[in-house]
């Protein structure tokens, strides 16, 4: 297992406990580069089930799909995602709110 993997694995086991999660980056990097592939119109989103949710919000927001990584990891928890990136806060006030 690359070793992002266990470290992203290991931060959802901490998430359990109280502590903060994040996603496996090399899966967002892979989503990123379909991402591109999506917004270019060299990829339909069904050629990329794999990574549906990251990609459809994305695809809908205009956002990087590392960006988005996180939008759909917080969906996903039910919890905030707390950032100061202006993009996701206008593009997922539902979801993002700003560090105060």
């Amino acid at each position: 297992m690359p070793s992002s993997a266990k470290v992203g694995l290991d931060c959802c086991r901490h998430q359990r406990r109280g502590q903060p999660a994040a996603p496996p980056l090399w899966r967002s990097e892979w989503r990123n580069v379909l991402s591109t592939y999506l917004l270019r119109d060299l990829l339909q989103l069904p050629q990329a089930v794999a990574s549906e949710q990251v990609l459809q919000l994305a695809n809908r927001s205009r956002c990087s799909a590392y960006d988005c990584e996180f939008v759909a990891a917080a969906q996903q928890l039910g919890v905030p995602l707390v950032t100061e990136d202006r993009a996701v806060l206008v593009a997922f006030p539902d979801v993002a709110e700003p560090l105060e």
